[in-house]
C-alpha cells in the first residue's frame, strides 16, 4: 500500500470513527424520557409519577387537559413543586384538583374550569410560566383518564 492510499484508508477510517462517535452522542442528546404514571384518577385523588431518563434540570408536575376551551388556549393545574433531578430521574407527587386554569399562550389567565371527567395528560417538564415548558429540558406526558 503507497502512501497516498495509506492517507486515503486513514482518513476514511477516520471518517467512519467520527460519524460512529456523532451518531452515539446525538442518540444519548435525543434520548426520550420515559414517564411511569396512573393511568386513571379521580378529582382530590392523590397521584405519584416517577420520569427517567431526563436532561439535569428541575422538573414539575402538571395535569394538560386535552380539551381547549378556544384555539391555542390550554387548561392546567401544577400537581408538585420543582424537583431536582438525580441521575436523571425525578419522582413526583401532587393530587387532582377540583378546576383548572386556561391560558392563551404560556401566561394569559383566561379563567378556570372543573375538572370533569374526560382525557387529560400528566406532563413531567421544567416550567418556565404557568402552561409554558422549557424546550431546553426533557419533556414526558402520559394520557391520564380522570373519572367521574
Amino acid at each position: 500500500m503507497g502512501r497516498c492510499e495509506r492517507a486515503v484508508s486513514s482518513a476514511a477510517i477516520l471518517a467512519v470513527a467520527i460519524l460512529a462517535v456523532g451518531a452515539s452522542a446525538a442518540s444519548a442528546v435525543g434520548a426520550s424520557a420515559v414517564l411511569r404514571a396512573p393511568r386513571t384518577a379521580g378529582v382530590g385523588q392523590a397521584v405519584s409519577v416517577r420520569a427517567t431518563g431526563l436532561i439535569a434540570g428541575r422538573y414539575a408536575l402538571t395535569l394538560v387537559s386535552d380539551a381547549h376551551p378556544v384555539r391555542g388556549a390550554s387548561c392546567v393545574a401544577r400537581l408538585s413543586a420543582t424537583r431536582a433531578t438525580s441521575r436523571g430521574s425525578v419522582t413526583l407527587h401532587g393530587t387532582i384538583p377540583r378546576e383548572l386554569t386556561c391560558y392563551q399562550g404560556s401566561a394569559i389567565s383566561l379563567g378556570k374550569v372543573a375538572t370533569r371527567a374526560g382525557g387529560y395528560h400528566l406532563v413531567v417538564a421544567e416550567p418556565t410560566a404557568p402552561a409554558g415548558f422549557d424546550a431546553r429540558g426533557s419533556y414526558a406526558r402520559s394520557p391520564l383518564q380522570i373519572t367521574g
